[in-house]
């Protein structure tokens, strides 16, 4: 078999290792929704899972069209609905949902269920799955089986909304790693100062991972550590917090360890963006990433 080093025996065995990055699956677990339609089939955003309300979340969604205020699905499409309510052989799953339009011969599929909405027009429908079938068909997706830096210097993680599969369950070496489960050697750690306390938040475990790079070390995937994430829990996604931070500390993170040139360049990219945009807190976050690379002792950029 396969030998998979948690984080632990990978810094202890593997002495280029700088760090360990476990794999993070989101939160729930999911089942599918898939759809029959000779047209199209229009939904609210909005259901009930076991009365407990939920937005159909962009990312989860494949093959269909998120509009403002519905969804437009076809016959291709496909939605990862978690399991809110974990995922227990005891519970059965009450799914509320509101048709707002459906063609002929149209029909919403998941688990072996088929429920029939032909022809309806803003109805609530109820789709029942039973805890047998979900047990079955249920599946865990990726949230970061570790992280990267794209050519524009865009944050992303590895295996995003994929499932988890045989691919994900191989060591392997990162460009950077994610901060919501990672581990390193204390003298490692210092060696390259720590956190930079000015990012606060998001970008600090990539500008952590270029230092620990510049020392000659690995940083490692290590899928034998699971870890089970709330994704953006600590903010919502592009809220104004989310929005302000991202963008100023994507210029942060280039000013320091990529080149003053750089930051130049999509500090203006960024502006010209923001102004466009009408986007107060990019253009906000814009401005503050140049005031902290000169600090009050001068400039602190990477030469």
């Amino acid at each position: 078999k396969r030998k998979l080093l948690p984080v632990s025996n990978s810094l202890k065995e593997k002495p280029d290792c700088g760090m360990a990055n476990s794999k993070l699956l989101f939160f729930y677990d999911f089942i599918t929704f898939r759809f029959d339609t000779k047209d199209k089939i229009l939904l609210g955003k909005d259901i009930k899972i076991n009365g407990r309300d939920y937005r159909f979340d962009n990312k989860f969604c494949k093959n269909l069209l998120y509009e403002e205020n519905r969804l437009v699905c076809f016959g291709h499409s496909e939605i990862s609905v978690p399991l809110l309510m974990g995922l227990d052989e005891k519970c059965d799953y009450k799914y509320e949902l509101t048709v707002l339009s459906a063609a002929e011969g149209s029909a919403v599929k998941a688990c072996g269920e088929v429920l029939d909405i032909a022809g309806l027009e803003n109805k609530t429908v109820v789709l029942n799955v039973k805890a047998e079938s979900i047990a079955k068909e249920s599946y865990s997706l990726i949230q970061n089986a570790g992280s990267g830096i794209n050519e524009n210097y865009d944050g992303f993680d590895r295996g995003f909304c994929e499932r988890d599969s045989a691919e994900y369950e191989k060591v392997c070496e990162l460009t950077n790693g994610c901060g919501a489960s990672i581990m390193m050697k204390k003298e490692d750690f210092d060696a390259v100062g720590g956190f930079d306390e000015r990012f606060f938040m998001y970008y600090e475990d990539t500008d952590l991972s270029l230092r620990i790079r510049k020392l000659g070390k690995k940083i490692l995937f290590c899928p034998a550590s699971v870890v089970r994430h709330i994704h953006t829990g600590s903010s919502k996604e592009w809220s104004p917090f989310f929005t302000y931070h991202v963008y100023r500390n994507k210029l942060l993170m280039i000013g320091k360890n990529i080149s003053k040139l750089k930051f130049f360049k999509y500090y203006l990219k960024q502006l010209r963006e923001a102004v466009r945009e009408h986007n107060r807190y990019k253009l906000d976050g814009t401005k503050d990433a140049f005031k902290l690379l000169r600090g009050k002792k001068g400039v602190a950029f990477k030469a």
